[in-house]
């Protein structure tokens, strides 16, 4: 439960940027090998019964920690965010997060002095952690807020010592033998085959991760649900070891791949039921011949804290691999497709069969398909036209031209191969907004009807700087932007900033945090633009009640606020029309613009919101009442769920 609740909550410290959970699974996935070496050392050091006088004692340390210690969210470092982000989770969460991934391999291993073996038990465990997780989305983030989401952690936590406290006086009546470590049967080759398959489970659930959180939304149901068929796979293949059988798994592998590559040749893939299906059919198939070989690997229960240890050593090096050496190395996501060629490679040649001839169909088998799923995504990734790529923590951002050396020569920035604005580069129509920004798009439509003199005008969400070809003499356009890399490129391969005849000014940071210090210090605008997309989707901090509250305080009476909200996947007018609700005088329009290719203009959804009844009748023919099936649906900072916004 803690890992969606600590990462929703430090969503709005950092941009919003879906970064922000793959930071949280790596930071959880070392404290989980932290806590498996503090219990392979226990047992290695004490007997039971001073293990668990040890593990209450330290409980009581870590109780008092929570409950006394420093409770401020940290400051984003723009410049390393990765890095604050640790930091903030290691001195908060760091020494009771390790007590609780602890708590599996040790009360296992005291069992194992009382019963017999204690296996189900890390079933148990996972089958626990499912419980938290499917409920998280679906029942505590609708129905309760994030102050009470953590008190309730707390206590839990307290209760979580007091059963500490009563087995280790279990432990006291019951346990006589006070043996310490044992003789491990265990050999190098176990101990790698450990290693690599937890690994290679780790790499796929973070990786398909990845995929479906940076398109689609950053937020807790699309976390848990790849985290849970993760954990419904280690509940599988440690509680009902005989359900696993590779003569099922390896073909229902092989139609998984099958079903990636349809999604790599088709435009079915913006279809969100096809996505989430298609990459967690993935995840479970996949993960099944991870854990299921792993289970089938196990030692004899002496060896039982070093087996988790080794497991645990394997997903933190594979959390590492993606959050760490992937954006280093790589300028755009393409770990996904490394994992899937990987995991074809390992499965092949970790299968056990007794018949030689087996043994090289399946490798046989397995090496074609890496040939093939190689080949679609090569394919996929034609780069031919890319003339700059790059990626950090917000996103990877890649400019490309398109038919270049003729009169439609265009210049577009990808934002996560989500298209974020283009520009034309002959000089007669280098200033024309296109994409989203049309002259009939509704940010076009405001901006070309309120004309106040000298108008200040804020924009969150900088893209190539098209928004800044509407700018006027006497101007004033003030963008905010989170990403820094993304103002070198509009600055370096757009001209809209630098030909834009208004004042121009860029602001890094997150925009409801640069929003606040400016209103401080008395800055008022007469338009606000909200227009900060990660990938497809918006950050959900930009659109709660207090984002709201915010706008209106920094407009000028008369001002007018123009919200973009295209979107694939989720229908976010709702939330809009419920802090309409609440405004009186205040009237939501909407407008729909069409596609229009051979300019390049593609179709957008935009809301306008304004009290300015001169500019209102001035817009009526335009724009009509916004419309949605959805009943409107109120988002606070404390409280935000996406559950009842799919389309």
């Amino acid at each position: 439960m803690i890992q969606p609740l600590v990462g929703k909550q430090l969503l709005p410290v950092f941009g919003g940027s879906a970064s922000v959970w793959m930071v949280c699974l790596m930071f959880f996935q070392i404290v989980l090998f932290l806590g498996y070496a503090y219990a392979h050392m226990l047992r290695s050091l004490f007997s039971p019964r001073i293990q668990s006088l040890v593990h209450c004692a330290l409980g009581l340390v870590s109780l008092t920690w929570l409950m006394f210690g420093p409770q401020q969210f940290p400051e984003n470092q723009i410049t390393d965010p990765e890095f604050s982000l640790t930091i903030y989770l290691a001195i908060r969460f760091g020494l009771p997060l390790v007590l609780i991934a602890a708590t599996s391999p040790l009360v296992q291993n005291w069992y194992t002095k009382v019963f017999d073996t204690p296996y189900r038990l890390y079933a148990l465990s996972n089958l626990g952690s499912l419980v938290a997780l499917l409920s998280y989305p679906v029942v505590i983030e609708p129905l309760t807020d994030l102050t009470l989401q953590s008190d309730a952690w707390m206590m839990g936590f307290f209760v979580y010592i007091l059963l500490c406290f009563i087995l280790s006086y279990f432990l006291y009546g019951h346990v006589t033998t006070e043996t310490i470590g044992s003789d491990s049967s265990t050999n190098n080759r176990d101990r790698t085959s450990w290693f690599v398959l937890s690994m290679l489970g780790v790499l796929v659930l973070l990786s398909s991760t990845n995929e479906l959180t940076r398109e689609i939304a950053p937020v807790p149901l699309l976390w848990t649900l790849p985290l849970a068929i993760y954990l419904l796979t280690f509940i599988i293949c440690f509680d009902r070891p005989h359900w696993y059988r590779p003569i099922f798994f390896y073909p229902l592998f092989g139609f998984s791949l099958a079903s990636i590559l349809y999604l790599y040749t088709t435009d079915d893939y913006q279809h969100l039921e096809l996505n989430v299906g298609v990459y967690s059919f993935f995840i479970f198939s996949a993960c099944m011949i991870c854990h299921g070989e792993l289970e089938r690997r196990k030692p004899h229960f002496d060896d039982l804290t070093e087996y988790y240890l080794v497991i645990a050593l394997g997903g933190v090096v594979g959390a590492i691999l993606i959050n760490l050496l992937a954006p280093s190395i790589f300028n755009d996501y393409i770990e996904f497709e490394i994992i899937v060629l990987l995991t074809i490679l390992v499965s092949g040649f970790l299968l056990t069969a007794k018949s030689p001839v087996k043994r090289i169909l399946v490798r046989v088998t397995s090496l074609a398909a890496i040939s093939l799923c190689g080949y679609v995504f090569y394919d996929y990734r034609d780069t031919t036209t890319t003339i700059y790529e790059s990626r950090n923590f917000y996103g990877a951002l890649r400019v490309v031209d398109l038919q270049p050396d003729t009169p439609g020569h265009h210049r577009k920035l990808l934002n996560d191969d989500v298209n974020h604005g283009s520009q034309f580069q002959s000089d007669e129509y280098q200033q024309l907004p296109t994409t989203y920004y049309s002259y009939k798009s509704g940010v076009g439509i405001v901006l070309l009807t309120y004309r106040p003199p000298h108008r200040s005008v804020g924009i969150i969400g900088l893209g190539p700087g098209i928004l800044a070809a509407y700018g006027r003499t006497g101007d004033r356009f003030r963008f905010y932007e989170l990403n820094p890399e993304v103002l070198e490129i509009a600055q370096t391969y757009f001209s809209y900033l630098s030909r834009s005849p208004a004042q121009i000014e860029v602001v890094i940071g997150d925009a409801r945090v640069a929003l606040q210090k400016d209103l401080a210090e008395g800055v008022r605008f007469d338009i606000l633009v909200i227009d900060a997309f990660s990938g497809d989707s918006i950050p959900t901090h930009l659109l709660t009640e207090e984002a709201w509250q915010l706008y209106w305080k920094i407009l000028a009476p008369g001002g007018v606020l123009a919200v973009h909200l295209s979107n694939k996947y989720v229908d976010l007018i709702p939330v809009v029309q419920h802090h309409n609700m609440n405004m009186p005088g205040y009237v939501l329009r909407k407008v729909n613009s069409k596609e229009d290719e051979s300019w390049d203009i593609h179709s957008a959804s935009w809301l306008i919101q304004t009290a300015n009844s001169d500019f209102l009748d001035a817009v009526e023919t335009r724009t009509q009442p916004p419309d949605s099936p959805k009943a409107p649906v109120h988002w606070t900072d404390e409280r935000s769920s996406v559950i009842n916004l799919f389309n």
